[in-house]
């Protein structure tokens, strides 16, 4: 279910938000080799032809934007809170209810799989806390989507290619 317009706006202001705690706090976050570094990949350098090019940035738009936060969201909110509250069936726990234990887990998982691993937890836990409130897994697709849109913009406006 679609939250209702309030859930929408917050989700919409969250996103905003974490766009700028993504880009200011990974400055400030120390990266650790063992989680990966994200290599740069200017497409403007990289791909001659303008017609590929562009069609290789509508593609990753399109996965930044649509496929990325649904997939995420799907796994981290609407499956693995849940998995962790509830390991015998999961599917006995309501959307946005979790334990402590489920919620750091959330977290540390989150910020594993990220090189920028602090902001990736910030991130996380945002997104808990808005399902939470929201009930509504679709909340977080939303605040995920406006968030990746905005680093995609922020990407191509000052070519820092590291978050592509």
């Amino acid at each position: 279910a679609k939250p209702n317009r309030n859930g929408l706006a917050l989700a919409a202001a969250l996103g905003v938000a974490l766009t700028f705690v993504w880009v200011i706090g990974d400055h400030y976050t120390p990266h650790f080799a063992f989680l990966g570094n994200r290599v740069g990949y200017n497409p403007f350098e990289e791909i001659a032809n303008p017609a590929a090019r562009w069609t290789f940035i509508a593609v990753r738009f399109f996965g930044l934007v649509v496929i990325v936060p649904i997939v995420e969201e799907v796994f981290y909110r609407g499956f693995l809170l849940r998995f962790v509250t509830d390991i015998d069936d999961f599917r006995r726990v309501p959307t946005g209810r979790f334990t402590l234990a489920a919620f750091l887990f959330n977290v540390v998982f989150m910020a594993s799989s990220h090189p920028e691993w602090l902001v990736a937890a910030i991130f996380s836990a945002a997104m808990c806390s808005l399902i939470a409130r929201t009930r509504n897994l679709f909340a977080c697709i939303v605040a995920h989507g406006v968030t990746n849109l905005l680093l995609g913009i922020y990407v191509m406006q000052f070519h820092q290619w590291q978050y592509w």
